[in-house]
């Protein structure tokens, strides 16, 4: 399912819906459960569209490589890989593969379950989720770090699902959400919470992080702040924010490298510097927040403008317009503003709560939804 975070523990929340039968049931409301739901993840909308090349060829011109982060870029004009399917134990096959252009779409990284990084398959990426599930389920008191994006919307999908169980969100500013939404909807995202009976711990920060376990039942764990409030709770769920994943292309393009990683770029999305180089989601450094919808909006430009390069056509240009932003507050409840007005619940419901843009991903992928 924000980028990053923005995107928000998209699985987390389907599965706490009831899970997936037989894998339990997915979805958000009445999704029935399929095993091709995978959790939404921030860059999901970045992939290039179906059927376009995503590594070079040789004697086709046109072709362009996707970096993702396991890949590293060697030099303008090579990068190299190692392969999932050319691994051998724990020995790699290094793979150089030539190129005439490059999108850089590497993405971000951060806590389990707002980010899922790792190389698994499906099936097991699936139980990891309905196991975090179970682990809840077992919690009479569920500790939620972060009030962002991420924070606010799980610590509702707890609540909303769970009614009866403690939830209490720990934050390190006085205001909930992202700084980048309009006042009044970060106002009645604390509203929401504080109806449905979340406890608030607001312009605090914890102390004892690095004795806690997450993401795990653990009875009587107690959380401690810097201004010394205690909270006993069974589990621990860390929704702090991302990191951009700049390794595959540090070394490169260093000198290019924003300070939190990302890389600079012009108004065409270019790599400053490089007509053939691009650089697309979260690790473009772009004042916008970090969000599977914006680089949607990137791989569209970027696609357009490889086309365009190679068939002499203007480039398009990409500049960051009024904020679209919903939050789904657990499944029948939600708030946030289209092209910077306020929208209120029922309108986030009906557009996101429900299914969490599910049936639309699969759309944006070329794929027919399983029913």
């Amino acid at each position: 399912m924000k980028g990053a975070e923005q995107d928000t523990e998209r699985a987390v929340s389907l599965l706490l819906r009831q899970g997936w039968p037989g894998q339990g049931q997915q979805g958000r409301g009445c999704q029935a459960a399929r095993p091709g739901y995978l959790p939404g993840g921030q860059e999901g909308p970045a992939c290039p569209p179906h059927g376009a090349p995503t590594h070079s060829a040789p004697g086709f011109p046109g072709a362009a490589a996707l970096l993702e982060d396991e890949e590293q870029v060697r030099s303008p004009a090579s990068l190299r890989s190692w392969p999932h399917h050319h691994r051998e134990g724990e020995q790699l096959h290094l793979q150089e593969l030539h190129y005439s252009h490059l999108i850089l779409a590497t993405g971000s990284d951060g806590p389990f379950p707002g980010k899922f990084n790792k190389v698994i398959d499906m099936e097991s990426a699936i139980q990891t989720y309905e196991d975090m599930v179970k682990e809840i389920e077992k919690s009479e008191r569920i500790l939620v770090v972060g009030g962002g994006a991420a924070g606010v919307e799980m610590a509702a999908e707890i609540k909303t699902e769970y009614p009866n169980k403690e939830v209490t969100l720990i934050h390190s500013k006085i205001a909930l959400a992202d700084v980048e939404l309009l006042a009044s909807v970060r106002q009645e995202v604390k509203l929401i919470l504080l109806r449905k009976g979340v406890r608030l711990l607001l312009s605090e920060r914890i102390s004892n992080v690095e004795d806690l376990t997450t993401n795990q039942f653990q009875k009587d764990m107690v959380v401690r702040t810097e201004k010394g409030t205690e909270v006993v709770t069974d589990m621990v769920v860390m929704c702090t924010g991302i990191k951009i994943n700049s390794s595959a292309y540090a070394a490169a393009f260093g000198d290019k490298m924003a300070s939190n990683g990302a890389l600079k770029v012009n108004k065409h999305l270019q790599l400053e510097g490089y007509e053939n180089i691009y650089a697309i989601g979260d690790c473009a450094d772009l004042e916008e927040p970090k969000m599977a919808y914006h680089a949607g909006l990137h791989a569209n430009i970027a696609v357009t403008n490889i086309i365009n390069s190679l068939t002499h056509k203007p480039l398009k240009t990409y500049t960051p317009g009024s904020l679209t932003f919903l939050l789904s507050m657990g499944r029948n409840d939600g708030v946030g503003q289209v092209k910077g007005y306020y929208v209120g619940r029922l309108l986030v419901t009906i557009a996101k709560s429900r299914d969490l843009f599910v049936s639309k991903s699969w759309k944006t992928m070329g794929q027919t939804m399983p029913s």
